[in-house]
This record gives structure tokens, C-alpha cells and sequence, in this order.
């Protein structure tokens, strides 16, 4: 299946110069990835289908050199801005902060499929179903049984708006 989905993204790639990342991106997302891994295999992904048809559009000159230029060098600080944030939001401390009460959230035990779900209420505390019935728990590094959550929390989706 993911094949596939290579094939296609690749060719619209090749056919339109986009849909590396935003067609990738959500497609790995939405497969289970962390956010961070979608991007980062996106980015990859990209880099190499990119890098074997750059010489193909070089060599016929459909590249305008002065505006590849200007383009790049708006790039480079967007790149480091963009990876920054990236990175501040993986960070633990920022991750609750983004929650909403009503976002479902996946847990997995060895960073595998999916092994266990639970509903945001808010607060840094979930509900769930546990061995003795409904718990509610709390998701922080600070809190004993917390940490055993906070550090299985795999991923996020939120379906009420």
C-alpha cells in the first residue's frame, strides 16, 4: 500500500513540482507516524525524488537561475525557522499545551501499532478503560503514574472541532 502511495505522490511530483510534503505528510500521519517522523521521512523522500529529476529540468533549462537564487536565499532561515519549531513542539513541555478536551489520544508500550486509546478532558488528565473500569489519569512526567502514560504517548487526533 505504501508503495503505491509513493508511486502516486512521486509522479504528481514529477508532473507538477508539488506534493512532496503535503501530500506525505498527512498520508503518513494518518498511517500512525508521530508528527516528526511524517515530516522527516517526507522531507527525505522529497529530497531524493527531487534530486533525481533536478538534472532533467537543468539540462533543458527550465530553471531560472536568478530566481532560484532569490528563492534560496528566503529558504535557508525559513528551513531553520521551520526546524526550530519543529523541534518546540516535540518538546514534552509544549506538547499538552496543544491539547483540547475531546482529543483522542494514542498510547502504544514499545513505540509499535497502537495498544491503547484514551479522551483528553483537560488539565493534563485523560480518561481511559483500565483493569479495575474508567480511569482518569494524568498525563505529565511530574507524576509517578503519569510519567508510565506521558512516556507511551504515541500521537494525537482531534475529531470534534
Amino acid at each position: 500500500m505504501e508503495w503505491i502511495a509513493g508511486f502516486v505522490i512521486a509522479a504528481t511530483v514529477g508532473l507538477t513540482g508539488m506534493g512532496g510534503g503535503s501530500f506525505t505528510v498527512p498520508l503518513l500521519v494518518l498511517v500512525g507516524l508521530p508528527t516528526t517522523e511524517a515530516v522527516g521521512t517526507a522531507m527525505i523522500f522529497a529530497s531524493v525524488v527531487r534530486l533525481m529529476v533536478a538534472p532533467i529540468y537543468m539540462k533543458r533549462k527550465h530553471v531560472h537561475a536568478r530566481y532560484l537564487g532569490l528563492l534560496l536565499i528566503g529558504a535557508v532561515p525559513g528551513l531553520l525557522v521551520g526546524t526550530w519549531a519543529l523541534r518546540l513542539m516535540h518538546n514534552p513541555a509544549w506538547k499538552p499545551a496543544m491539547l483540547l478536551p475531546g482529543d483522542v489520544l494514542t498510547f502504544s508500550n514499545k513505540g509499535g501499532p497502537v495498544t491503547h486509546v484514551g479522551l483528553y478532558v483537560g488539565d493534563r488528565r485523560f480518561i481511559h478503560s483500565a483493569t479495575r473500569g474508567v480511569q482518569v489519569s494524568t498525563l505529565s512526567e511530574d507524576d509517578p503514574y503519569g510519567r508510565w502514560w506521558y512516556r507511551r504517548w504515541v500521537g494525537v487526533r482531534r475529531i470534534l472541532r
